[in-house]
């Protein structure tokens, strides 16, 4: 069968790094909504009784007391998953091991949800999502960030790594807030800032995606004075050159020649 010509844009987005990188935010949506919206089995926001009895709080009828508060679970979502996927769409294609930190996310939260549904045999809010989304989102779009040289393949250990890091901080500074350490507006504070871990990434490592680039000539901008103005008087020359070669050629067709007078 022939392919269309509609076919070939799409073909090539599931190769542009820069496209992939912004699949992350609505797909970790997608994700959110079976965790805190209606999951799998139909229950209405049954991840944070989920994520209360993975902490020990067993009564899952009486969740206020639970250290994930309902601030908690709204800071983790809106603001450390949301500004991380923002940071791989604006950041990610300048500097792919952004990017590529960010993936770590979905891809350690995937692990999250999969291996105790493993371990237990058991359904988890955002387990469907998990597999279906996250896993081939992230496995695909690291194999066409190595396969296009824009990451070597050190660089995969390195995402899941800070995606690790990201999921030990929520958890460490969720367990020294029940312990007392801090009030809830600095753990709020601090799953804010976690979204932006994946901008530390080293910029020496760093490469930009080849589709991102401008293929537009940057102006190089004058230092003084004195470059400015002979920037502009090579502007004004090769403009005035322009327009005698246009009236040379003009009064060469309609047949005429032009004499300079001395």
């Amino acid at each position: 069968m022939a392919r269309g010509p509609a076919s070939t844009p799409w073909r090539a987005r599931l190769t542009d790094p820069a496209w992939l990188l912004w699949l992350l935010l609505p797909v970790y949506m997608l994700h959110q909504f079976e965790e805190h919206g209606i999951d799998a089995l139909g229950r209405h926001y049954a991840f944070r009784a989920e994520l209360c009895a993975t902490l020990g709080w067993t009564n899952h009828d009486n969740l206020a007391s639970c250290p994930a508060t309902e601030w908690f679970i709204f800071a983790v979502n809106p603001e450390t998953v949301w500004i991380a996927g923002l940071v791989a769409g604006l950041v990610g294609p300048r500097r792919v091991l952004v990017g590529a930190a960010a993936l770590g996310i979905p891809a350690v939260n995937a692990a999250a949800h999969i291996l105790p549904a493993l371990r237990t045999h058991t359904y988890n809010p955002g387990l469907v999502t998990a597999v279906v989304t996250f896993v081939p989102l992230c496995a695909w779009t690291l194999r066409v960030l190595v396969r296009q040289q824009l990451l070597r393949r050190v660089h995969v250990a390195y995402a899941l790594l800070a995606g690790l890091i990201i999921h030990a901080v929520l958890l460490v500074s969720l367990i020294a807030f029940e312990r007392g350490a801090f009030g809830e507006p600095f753990l709020v504070a601090v799953q804010l800032a976690n979204g932006f871990l994946p901008l530390t990434s080293p910029r020496s490592l760093a490469r930009s995606c080849p589709c991102y680039a401008s293929t537009r000539p940057r102006a190089s901008r004058p230092r003084g004075r004195i470059e400015a103005r002979r920037q502009e008087r090579d502007s004004h020359l090769l403009s005035r050159g322009q327009g005698s070669r246009s009236v040379s050629s003009a009064t060469r067709a309609g047949g005429t020649t032009v004499h300079a007078r001395s």
